[in-house]
């Protein structure tokens, strides 16, 4: 049964000046807003300090997705600016890893801005070193080819490529951006968006988390542009959610069923890792071979009669492929009244109001959300990508 929910009942007051235009120049010492819903307290502190916050017997999952520099600012035939916004590789392979190692020409979906762009404009980057000709248009969504000459699809990119910051931030990406729009861990080329919650984390943090005893978990879902979309329905269930590709070693299915045995407590670094763990529940459950075509449906938790346990379902998807690794799509929802199958932590930053990310939230720690949020303006938080960040614990 699909939940009715009105979207203006996740709806707050976000003042401009509380919207973080720009990291602080350490990221351990942002804010850290510690809650826990069983208790519904709230405290205080640093965000180094999670070190003696997190207990020894934690499993930590973070998303190693990185940013590509996909933002090119292009010239029309006619000498009139555009732009495009490259979103998912479509050949040579629709798999980022692959597609940008692609040389002298490639096909990417992409996001493009600009007037009376139609099926068959041609346009050039400014800097003269790429071409994109538009194969398919449907409002500012677009398929084009892009064509150069010289190196690697991945070298253009680092030598022509513009770095794209969240629309909210009202500036354009700057040289620091390349370093501070990254989290440490990023290893794999593909999103349009960081996983910001990831951003707070340092080396040292990491390090001193692991010789605690603390076991840090890989996976990759790179971030498409829906995450920065308001839900424009009043109803949810009339909203559209994005679908987003994920990528996971099967070994890290392993890792999460030992988890579950040895009853670790699961925290997960960010919206993006909570979604990904709880969409491969879904194939688990529902899908019997799993495939790169293979889509987590939006609405799968709330139509499914047949709900299997967490240890059933992992073994279901272990068995499901042959494969080393395991890729996917994901449209997965989470709304108020979700049952979350692994996760008993999330670290997440503050989000935009009346969004899908504010719905998981609130899915998480229930009607608290509105006591989080209120402590965080009062406390002269900083919000959304570069703000201060929040754990939230069962």
């Amino acid at each position: 049964m699909l939940p009715n929910i009105n979207i203006n009942d996740f709806d707050y007051d976000l003042p401009e000046d509380r919207i973080a235009k720009y990291p602080l120049s350490n990221r351990s010492k942002s804010k850290l807003l510690l809650a826990k819903s069983s208790t519904s307290s709230i405290s205080h502190h640093v965000f180094e300090d999670v070190i003696d916050i997190l207990p020894e017997n934690i499993s930590l999952y973070i998303n190693k997705t990185k940013v590509i520099s996909g933002r090119f600012y292009m010239v029309k035939e006619t000498g009139g600016r555009a732009e495009i916004l490259l979103v998912e590789p479509i050949e040579p392979s629709n798999d980022p890893q692959i597609a940008l190692q692609a040389t002298g020409t490639a096909i990417w979906k992409a996001i493009i801005g600009g007037k009376r762009i139609r099926v068959g404009s041609v346009l050039e980057d400014v800097n003269g070193q790429l071409t994109a000709e538009v194969l398919e248009k449907e409002a500012n969504e677009v398929t084009v080819r892009l064509r150069w000459e010289n190196g690697t699809f991945s070298e253009l990119l680092l030598n022509s490529g513009v770095l794209p910051l969240p629309p909210y931030l009202n500036r354009e990406s700057e040289e620091a951006d390349k370093e501070n729009y990254q989290t440490v861990f990023a290893k794999d080329n593909g999103s349009i968006a960081a996983p910001t919650a990831g951003l707070h984390f340092t080396s040292e943090v990491i390090a001193k988390l692991k010789e605690k005893g603390v076991k840090i978990r890989e996976l990759t879902l790179h971030v498409g542009p829906g995450t920065f979309l308001p839900v424009s329905t009043d109803n949810v269930s009339e909203h559209k959610m994005h679908s987003e590709m994920f990528s996971i070693n099967k070994s890290l299915l392993q890792d999460l069923k030992q988890d579950l045995e040895e009853e670790r407590n699961i925290v997960c670094v960010g919206t993006t890792s909570i979604r990904t763990l709880e969409s491969l529940f879904w194939a688990g459950n529902n899908i019997t071979e799993f495939t790169e075509s293979s889509i987590v449906h939006q609405w799968a938790p709330y139509e499914n009669d047949n709900v299997l346990s967490p240890l059933e379902s992992l073994t279901n998807l272990i068995n499901s492929t042959d494969n080393s690794i395991i890729q996917g799509k994901t449209e997965l929802i989470i709304v108020p009244g979700y049952e979350f199958k692994f996760t008993d932590g999330l670290f997440t930053n503050y989000h935009v109001p009346k969004s899908t990310l504010l719905l998981l939230v609130s899915a998480f720690v229930g009607e608290m959300w509105t006591d989080i949020y209120k402590s965080a303006l009062d406390n002269n938080y900083r919000f959304l990508s570069y703000g201060d960040s929040s754990l939230l614990m069962k």
